[in-house]
């Protein structure tokens, strides 16, 4: 007998082959396992055995060129090559039952050795250690789960097959990790309040941590964790159960099914209040039957529009609110009386409802200074109504031919301005050449006790003694409007809305009972005539009108007017009986 395998352990089989073939060839074509490659058998066909009943079982695949039968000496022939099982190949994580992974679960597949070193694979054990140990799945499945780990960690996982031999060689390493907790909720902000809840809203966690968010939860200031119920995912989140006007911290933090994720920084935000108080600063009177009170408003609107401001009348015991609603100073309070003083509180409304009331104020309605309000001349010299006005709307002016031309009022209390505030102001277009024109005067040079005059560009104001701020050139074929304010003891000039120079220091008890000139001195002196066109002459007693730059008016004057009725600042409200005069042609 000729043989292939030279493994020294075939001496004892070969011998035993010998005694018992004679004369039979057979010759293998190709063999499964491989391990025997080519060999010849001689025998007596007396002393063939049966060995159709292990063909299949021991040589499953063989092929040989004539008579099968001595397929089972093959077999023998193979039995001292069974070896180690090769390593599991194609880890890759798995969907078991909808998850991959969990915070405690790995699951995995993979592909069966390429051999199972001629013995069934009977187990295949796992290590999370680099090899140095080695878990029994107990399972020839080809899908593994790992349980019991830890959250949020990295394994690198190798798998090894055993057969009746031993353990096999190594996977090559998966690595993946356990499924953790989501990260933080990202910008907090306030989506809405009320008096006892506040509505949070958020952006969702950048990472869920590898499993659904289910819910959120919320801490308060530092105290415990609250999950939402019913649960939530959304953004916005509403807290409910607080207290009006309460101030708090808050946190939020998503919750998957590895459990509570990391928590948001801190957000600030208080529910609803009513306002704090404001502060009455002044009050005037716009007519005999109102008070227009001025405040600084409320340092807090509670987190909600101030809508309106109720007044009380009798330091707090009944409250009104201010009709028409507004919610900016000043506000007016009407139907009073003359005379009566008020002991008045002010306060703020929101949606939440009434604010904390201000200090009491005490205040009356005023009758305005003393003297008579004058709308027309009481003589006209020459002076003639043009069509001729400053405003876009257009209107009438007063001419004066710069040669005879006057107007004058009676005498009347009304331009005793004593030492208190006043405000003198018109609109003219000079076009005359004489070198002093007035533009009003009581007495005459040098004693007028109220006079205004430009010479040589120069601006001067007379009361009891002549002031100048400085030039107002150019001035001359334009509409201009001026204005002079006394206003707490000094005296500034305005032309066109800005103050001409400084301020000039005015304390006259101003006193006059005489004759009030317009378009000349009281004594008709030539070079005192005024020619061009005047119009919207006022005279306003008690009162500094203007107390800054301000927006020219736009359009004609009238005896009481509301705090900047032209737009700008500056410009203070006209309460009724204040105007002295005013012209408007």
């Amino acid at each position: 007998m000729s043989y292939n395998n030279t493994d020294a352990s075939n001496v004892v089989e070969r011998a035993r082959l010998r005694a018992l073939f004679a004369s039979y060839s057979v010759q293998r074509k190709e063999v499964e396992k491989g391990c025997v490659q080519q060999f010849r058998l001689e025998a007596a066909p007396s002393e063939k055995p049966n060995t159709a009943s292990m063909h299949t079982t021991i040589v499953k695949g063989s092929i040989f060129t004539t008579n099968s039968e001595f397929t089972s000496y093959e077999a023998n022939a193979c039995k001292w090559d069974i070896k180690l099982p090769d390593a599991p190949t194609n880890l890759t994580q798995a969907d078991l039952s909808g998850n991959v992974t969990t915070g405690t679960m790995i699951a995995f597949s993979f592909t069966i050795p390429a051999s199972d070193g001629y013995s069934p694979i009977t187990d295949y054990e796992y290590s999370l250690d680099n090899g140095e140990t080695y878990v029994s799945l107990g399972s020839t499945n080809t899908i593994v789960e790992i349980n019991d780990l830890e959250p949020a960690t990295e394994y690198s996982i190798t798998l090894r097959a055993i057969n009746s031999v031993g353990a096999g060689p190594a996977s090559s390493p998966l690595v993946v990790s356990t499924d953790s907790t989501p990260s933080a909720p990202r910008s907090l902000s306030l989506s809405s309040r009320t008096t006892t809840s506040i509505s949070v809203g958020f952006l969702t966690p950048s990472s869920d941590g590898g499993e659904p968010i289910t819910n959120y939860q919320y801490i308060l200031d530092d105290e415990s964790w609250i999950s939402f119920s019913p649960e939530t995912t959304s953004s916005p989140i509403t807290i409910t159960g607080l207290e009006q006007g309460t101030p708090h911290t808050i946190q939020l933090r998503a919750v998957n099914s590895v459990g509570a994720g990391t928590a948001s920084s801190v957000f600030y935000a208080t529910t609803l209040d009513v306002p704090t108080a404001p502060q009455i600063v002044s009050a005037s009177s716009s007519t005999n039957t109102s008070i227009d009170l001025s405040f600084t408003a409320p340092s807090s609107d509670g987190g909600s529009t101030i809508t309106n401001y109720e007044y009380s009348l009798n330091n707090g015991s009944s409250w009104n609110p201010i009709s028409p609603a507004s919610a900016i100073s000043p506000v007016t309070i009407t139907g009073l009386t003359t005379g009566v003083e008020y002991t008045i509180k002010l306060r703020a409304v929101n949606i939440v409802g009434s604010g904390a009331p201000s200090i009491s104020f005490v205040a009356s309605v005023q009758t305005g200074p003393s003297g008579n309000l004058f709308t027309s001349p009481a003589t006209n010299n020459n002076v003639t109504v043009v069509a001729q006005s400053p405003f876009e709307g257009g209107g009438n002016s007063y001419s004066f031919n710069g040669t005879s031309s006057y107007l004058t009022v009676g005498t009347d209390n009304s331009w005793d301005l004593g030492t208190a505030d006043f405000t003198i102001e018109w609109f003219q277009y000079q076009t005359d050449s004489n070198f002093a024109p007035r533009i009003f005067s009581i007495g005459s040079y040098p004693t007028q006790n109220i006079a205004c005059s430009i010479e040589d560009g120069y601006f001067y104001a007379w009361f009891s003694g002549a002031d100048s701020p400085g030039s107002v050139a150019p001035y001359k074929n334009q509409w201009v409007h001026f204005a002079i304010v006394r206003n707490s003891g000094s005296l500034q000039v305005y032309k066109n809305g800005v103050q001409v120079g400084s301020n000039l220091s005015n304390t006259t008890n101003i006193t006059n009972n005489a004759t009030l000139y317009f378009g000349v001195e009281s004594d008709l002196a030539a070079l005192s005539f005024f020619g061009g066109y005047l119009t919207n002459l006022r005279i306003v007693k008690g009162l500094a009108v203007y107390t800054g730059a301000f927006n020219v008016p736009t359009f004609a004057l009238t005896t009481t007017a509301s705090a900047n009725p032209y737009g700008g600042s500056n410009t203070q409200a006209i309460p009724d009986n204040y105007t002295k005069l005013l012209f408007v042609p």
